[in-house]
Order: C-alpha cells, then structure tokens, then sequence
C-alpha cells in the first residue's frame, strides 16, 4: 500500500477519514495508560506523535488530558509528508495547543535526540513504511528507558472486501492480492506479517521491547451508499489498480473496478448503508530500563 504522500490532497483526504481512525486512537492512547499511570500525575511528559498524519492521536491527547497534565506535555508531531505537517501547523495555532510543534521526520531515520521521549504513538503507520524493522529501532533509540512504545495496525480493513470480490468481475484483469499480501507487499526488509497480532508481538519483542499489550479492536462504520463508500475510499481504490495492474491507462482500469464496486455493493447492501469491519491490532511496548539506545 503506496501512497503519495506529497501530493497536496493527502492531508485533505486524510481529514475526512479521521472518524476511521479517531475511535483506535482513542483506544491507542488509552491502552498506553496515559490516564491511569500514577507516574503522570507529576511528570514530565515528552510525546512524539509519529507519522502523525493530520495529528488525530495528538488531538485525541489535547481533548482527553487533564489540563494538569497538558501543562507538562512536550508535544512532537512528526510526518516525512509537508501537506500533512503544514496541516498539523494550522491545527496546532487554530486548537490552541500549548508546547506543541510540527516538524519533517522520516520515521525510519529520525532528526531527534536519544532518549528523549516518554512515549511514542504511530497510528497506523509502521506497516506502510518501506523499513518498518528500522522505524522500531529509532523508536526506542529516541525512547528514554522505559519509556512507551505504542501502535496501531490493521489486521482488516472495512473498504478491502468490496474491492477484492469486485476485481473478480473483470476477468481480463489479474484478481487482487489478498488482504494481509497487499499489507505486507510494501516492506523492504524482508518477509513481514503486520496482520498478524502474535507475529507482531514476537517482532516487537525482538526489536528489543517488552511488550506488555497486544490487543484485537474492532470497530463496525456505515457509509450512507454505495457512491459515499467510492467517494470516501477512492483514493485507495487508485492505490489498488496501480499496485496491482500498473499505471498504464489507470483512469479507465479505477473506472471499470468503481462500476464493479457499485454492482458489488448493490447486491450485498441495495441502495442501502454499507457496513463495514474494521479490525486493528494495538500494541503497548516498553524500552527496557537499563536501555540506553
């Protein structure tokens, strides 16, 4: 799954989508404890929300944190795209944020200092990386020891089903990958199984954490149509054809599987809303306490 991620429509697209993404992390920053820990009541905390995207995590902590412990908060809200961090500047000023910045970070080679950070939250963002075994490794280089690695993944997604069944209605084209082939078709070093909640945990753990949560979230969302569904999730419809039949003559290949998505829908919902499912894999991991890189 391969996204541009400096066209300037990015973080637009993204904005609308944010009620796909705000209710896991919501669930995200919760399982990290930021709420509960009794550490928090009096300590500093320095958060980095990576490849934070429009900064839903970061709202998510603005909106949930007592005022108390924002006035501690050191806030980073980094993402290697320039439409998303000039988005996350405006929201920042326009919500008021206090101590937050937005800045250019690749997750896999970070411009941050060692040990730093309390927490770090990626929403759904390690999977997609081209070396996501390399991100977790600058994860806990830029942790303080014991500090909290927390993150999100899609074991499945609620747009996938009806792009699948409906590339099997056009028989001259090649079917589409499955579901965890297309999640896992994107990394570089080597075979990977981010679908995969016990696969991750062990990966976590070999990447040197100790991982103290590894949890199945699911979520149910409805889109008012069929041409709601294709209005919200063209975007990926275009990241499938061009992954899986190329860019050549792309606007006719996205208009035949769009026509086919709508038979599909039409049958498995008729002019109805369309339910989707929505599975996510949420992992709360420590760097050890006498880690220092």
């Amino acid at each position: 799954m391969v996204l541009d991620w400096q066209n300037a429509d990015v973080a637009v697209n993204y904005r609308q989508n944010e009620s796909l993404m705000g209710p896991f992390a919501t669930a995200l920053v919760r399982q990290a404890g930021l709420y509960q820990e009794e550490s928090n009541k009096h300590a500093e905390l320095a958060i980095l929300d990576n490849a934070c995207g429009t900064g839903v995590v970061s709202a998510v902590l603005q909106e949930n944190l007592p005022v108390a412990v924002k006035g501690r908060l050191q806030l980073t809200c980094g993402d290697i795209s320039e439409p998303m961090i000039k988005f996350v500047k405006e929201r920042i000023d326009a919500d008021k944020w206090k101590n937050a910045e937005a800045k250019i970070v690749d997750a896999q080679s970070m411009p941050l200092p060692s040990a730093h950070y309390t927490h770090t939250f990626t929403n759904f963002g390690i999977m997609l990386l081209p070396r996501p075994f390399t991100a977790l490794s600058e994860i806990r280089r830029v942790l303080r020891p014991n500090g909290v690695c927390s993150f999100t993944s899609w074991n499945s997604v609620g747009w996938y089903p009806a792009v699948y069944a409906a590339a099997l209605r056009l028989p001259s084209y090649s079917p589409l990958p499955t579901w965890p082939e297309f999640l896992n078709g994107v990394g570089e070093e080597g075979a990977s199984q981010w679908h995969d909640k016990d696969w991750i945990r062990q990966t976590v753990e070999e990447q040197g954490f100790v991982v103290e949560a590894c949890e199945v979230v699911k979520q149910i969302t409805t889109q008012k149509d069929s041409d709601d569904f294709i209005k919200t999730f063209e975007g990926m419809v275009r990241v499938t054809v061009k992954r899986a039949w190329g860019a050549v003559n792309e606007e006719q290949k996205v208009r035949l599987l769009k026509d086919k998505i709508q038979d599909v829908l039409q049958e498995w919902y008729g002019n109805g809303k369309c339910s989707l499912d929505w599975v996510a894999i949420i992992v709360k991991a420590r760097k050890a306490v006498n880690q220092v890189s």
